[in-house]
This record gives C-alpha cells, structure tokens and sequence, in this order.
C-alpha cells in the first residue's frame, strides 16, 4: 500500500514536466525571436496620455 502514493506522485511529476517541456517548445518556436520596438517617446507619449482618451483595443 505504501507505494502507491509515490507511484501518484511520479506520475504527476512527469506529466508536470512533460507539459513545462511543451510549454517550452511552443515558446521556443513561438515567441523567442519576437520583439517589440518601443521607443523612448512612444512610452512617455503612451504614459502621459489621458486614460478617458485612449481607443479600446476591439
């Protein structure tokens, strides 16, 4: 009876790891050469503004 917590806990151990690889892979494929310019005026100009004003993102 003793053993099968431990085999419960490996399993979810592999299936967490399993899906941290998978999350990796996506964000490896996906997302890692992605990149946003933002300059310096951008960011004050997007800061300093009046939040009534902005678009909504729809």
């Amino acid at each position: 009876m003793p053993s099968r917590p431990f085999r419960l806990r490996d399993h979810l151990f592999a299936i967490v790891a399993i899906k941290l690889v998978a999350l990796f892979a996506i964000w490896w494929t996906f997302v890692r050469d992605a990149r946003v310019d933002v300059g310096t005026g951008d960011a004050a100009s997007r800061l300093l503004s009046d939040p009534g004003t902005q678009e909504s993102p729809q």
